[in-house]
């Protein structure tokens, strides 16, 4: 896991300070690195914390295009990024780095805001685009990767963990209706926070943020079959299909600069998933 922190203020300017002093406070997230990048006027910034899992040595974010006109920070990681990088490259995108976090960044660059509908993994992902004037943050489908927010007043703070939020000076204050909802339901909407004004951005969904205004969209759901709408096939044939697949999901997440570990609970799923381990 990696720590990612933005700014983008419309009423007054952020300091390397408080950009830093933010970051430290993810350093727990991660404990290889950093790096930050603030705009010439001081509204907008980036800070990152780095768990380093792939281009160990030169992987450092944020990362920028060709132009310098965007700049991209990443927690999370993108299955088969290698063939969605040859892909890029053949279309004429040149990349500064051999992380899988680079790809988003030129996926935007050639889909606009369609980008993610390309990628597949566990993210959260902030861009920012000068040229356009507007920040895009992005949670993957199933929300394995936080990333909570505050807006007020034209002013937006993005964040991992709310904590990195009030140490630029968001005020912590309980949501009580929040905490019914965990001491009782053990459970949270999937917008909502233990804190007032921190929301989560929902799952499969993109913040968008220019000087107009904030919106919030959905960019995908389960796409359930119609009624009816089934194959019919025999047990084996269906037995073999989820094989296929669990043995490409497997794969996909083995594709590291780290050497893998794997933890057993005890039951049948991560016993399966060390047994799918030595093909690859």
């Amino acid at each position: 896991m990696c720590g990612i922190i933005a700014v983008y203020r419309d009423n007054q300017s952020i300091s390397e300070g408080e950009l830093l002093d933010a970051m430290h406070v993810l350093g727990h997230r991660g404990p290889d690195g950093q790096g930050h990048w603030i705009n010439d006027k001081g509204t907008v910034a980036l800070g990152h914390r780095r768990l380093a899992i792939v281009d160990i040595d030169n992987g450092k974010q944020p990362i920028s295009n060709e132009d310098n006109s965007c700049q991209i920070i990443v927690n999370g990681a993108f299955y088969g990024f290698r063939k969605i990088r040859r892909d890029l490259e053949l279309r004429g995108h040149k990349f500064k780095t051999d992380s899988d976090s680079e790809i988003a960044l030129h996926l935007y660059e050639e889909y606009d805001l369609d980008f993610v509908k390309h990628l597949s993994g566990e993210f959260s992902i902030i861009i920012w685009d000068q040229r356009k004037e507007r920040l895009i943050a992005v949670r993957d489908r199933f929300g394995i990767k936080p990333l909570q927010y505050h807006y007020q007043h034209g002013n937006l703070h993005i964040a991992s963990e709310a904590k990195a939020l009030f140490s630029l000076g968001i005020k912590a204050e309980w949501d009580h209706e929040s905490l019914t909802f965990a001491t009782k339901l053990q459970y949270l909407p999937a917008d909502k926070t233990l804190f007032k004004n921190i929301y989560q951005l929902k799952p499969g969904h993109m913040l968008i943020k220019d000087h107009n205004d904030l919106k919030i969209q959905k960019y995908w759901d389960l796409d359930y079959p119609a009624d009816g709408d089934y194959i019919d096939l025999p047990e084996h044939e269906i037995a073999e299909q989820v094989f296929e697949l669990l043995d490409q999901a497997v794969s996909n997440r083995l594709d590291s600069d780290r050497p893998s570990a794997f933890h057993l609970s005890g039951g049948i799923d991560s016993t399966i998933i060390l047994a799918v381990h030595p093909s690859h």
